[in-house]
């Protein structure tokens, strides 16, 4: 090979080792926008959490973050794109912890393992569930439920709208030894109307849905650490022996593998937006409040759920369909 020939081949092969070189190279995260997945339809808890967050968090993040419905089969589509997509950052989703928490037990063939395949990137907001009966009936505390079915075994019922309200409450009636029937609904919508008409003599509901109906509907016991207004005079789950009901706690989820430098970045982004005050005043409207706890007690959160919902689960032998 002549001189200049080979000058040229050696300028062609640095040209390429640095091409190459240059591709490996990490470029600062994020370098594109960010898509974040709702797994539901709009209007529903984690689409609207999404949808108030992701502005603000844009302005702390330096990208737009993008909200994109994934909703079909129970809300598992949306999950299972988030836990199989690359692991780079630029797609995460927001979830319920109960959820998740409940798919191991109630449905079959899972195509990802809620508790293997996806990370908790940070919490976002909480919202309290809570125990609810009609005011046209006698009991006014949860105490005097208990005892009326205790002394009326099997003559009680309570709604439930899903596999999530259905744990939640054989939770609390297998923790007080107690016999009363399960009426399955369809939707939250039929259920909350057959505990506002009396039909069904307890339930559970959102916090929300219980101030939107303050004449006929009575709330006997709550999720959190502690009272909380607007409910100070109604005790905790908690309070009454029942710690192992949660509330609906939504957090950022991503594939396993981001590296730890990018979730940290999103972890940060997220904390100061959740943290400004029009973002704040429309969580509350909402009943939703921002959660501030640590990384490692936000890591357990649906481990922690899905054992204590397996549990419920061979007890009243529900198997996943």
């Amino acid at each position: 090979m002549s001189g200049p020939m080979l000058q040229v081949g050696r300028w062609i092969v640095a040209m390429l080792l640095f091409a190459l070189a240059a591709a490996a190279w990490p470029q600062e995260f994020p370098s594109r926008p960010i898509r974040l997945i709702a797994s539901n339809s709009p209007g529903t808890l984690v689409d609207t959490v999404a949808r108030v967050f992701a502005p603000e968090l844009s302005k702390f993040i330096g990208q737009s973050v993008i909200v994109e419905n994934r909703q079909g089969a129970f809300n598992t589509i949306g999950y299972e794109f988030v836990a199989k997509s690359p692991p780079d950052g630029y797609t995460v989703g927001t979830a319920v912890a109960s959820e998740l928490a409940t798919y191991p037990v109630t449905i079959k063939d899972l195509r990802f393992d809620p508790l293997r395949d996806l990370s908790n990137i940070t919490g976002l907001v909480e919202s309290r569930l809570v125990m609810v009966t009609s005011t046209a009936h006698p009991w006014k505390t949860f105490g005097e439920l208990v005892a009326n079915a205790r002394a009326n075994p099997a003559k009680l019922n309570y709604g439930s709208s899903s596999a999530l309200t259905r744990l939640l409450a054989e939770s609390v009636i297998q923790g007080q030894s107690l016999k009363i029937v399960d009426i399955p609904y369809t939707g939250g919508g039929p259920m909350i109307q057959a505990v506002l008409s009396g039909q069904v003599h307890m339930g559970f509901v959102g916090e929300s849905t219980a101030l939107a109906n303050p004449e006929k509907m009575r709330v006997l016991a709550a999720s959190g650490e502690r009272r909380k207004p607007p409910f100070l005079e109604i005790p905790t789950f908690r309070e009454l022996g029942h710690p192992q009901i949660p509330g609906l706690y939504v957090f950022m989820v991503g594939p396993v593998g981001i590296p730890r430098s990018f979730t940290d970045k999103i972890a940060n982004a997220a904390a100061r937006a959740l943290q400004a005050p029009d973002v704040k005043a429309r969580f509350a409207k909402l009943s939703m409040e921002v959660v501030e706890e640590s990384p490692d007690s936000a890591a357990r959160r649906v481990p922690d759920e899905a054992r204590a919902y397996a549990d419920i689960a061979k007890k009243i032998g529900m198997l996943p369909q």
